[in-house]
């Protein structure tokens, strides 16, 4: 839950710049230190991060490796059906990557370096962790992964 909320702080470093650089679409009155945001707008929206998690996590039960269709075998799911249920699980993870891509350049092509580089560690960071588990042991061929 604590990942979730920092991830949500995270996407709105970035989303800030945007929404009161470019797009202006408020004013912060009293300012701060990260572009003029005041830092209580960041513990809000870990907060409020913390608090869907924990929301989703009471309300969705956890699948723990026991999804199978109605026969019970997973073997005699369609390839497009196993297709589907690999994207529908990454899904989530797929669209913070692209919106943090998004915000990368929009935040670096208007000058924010900042912003630009919160949003290149976050890109990096999310996608070596949403990379399958088999992937992360070729990062370094003929290493072993210790």
């Amino acid at each position: 839950m604590v990942v979730a909320a920092t991830l949500v702080l995270l996407l709105d470093l970035q989303i800030e710049t945007v929404a009161t650089k470019i797009n202006r679409y408020w004013i912060w009155q009293d300012g701060g230190p990260y572009y003029g945001v005041p830092t209580a707008n960041f513990v809000a929206w870990w907060l409020i991060g913390l608090a869907m998690a924990l929301v989703v996590a009471t309300v969705l039960p956890e699948s723990g490796g026991r999804e199978t269709d109605r026969l019970g075998d997973r073997r005699t799911k369609s390839y497009a059906a196993r297709l589907a249920s690999h994207v529908a699980g990454g899904l989530p993870a797929y669209l913070y990557l692209l919106s943090t891509l998004m915000f990368t350049i929009v935040n670096l092509a208007h000058g924010y370096t900042v912003a630009g580089l919160v949003s290149v560690i976050v890109l990096l960071v999310v996608a070596l962790a949403a990379r399958p588990a088999g992937a992360r042991q070729t990062l370094f061929p003929g290493r072993e992964a210790s």
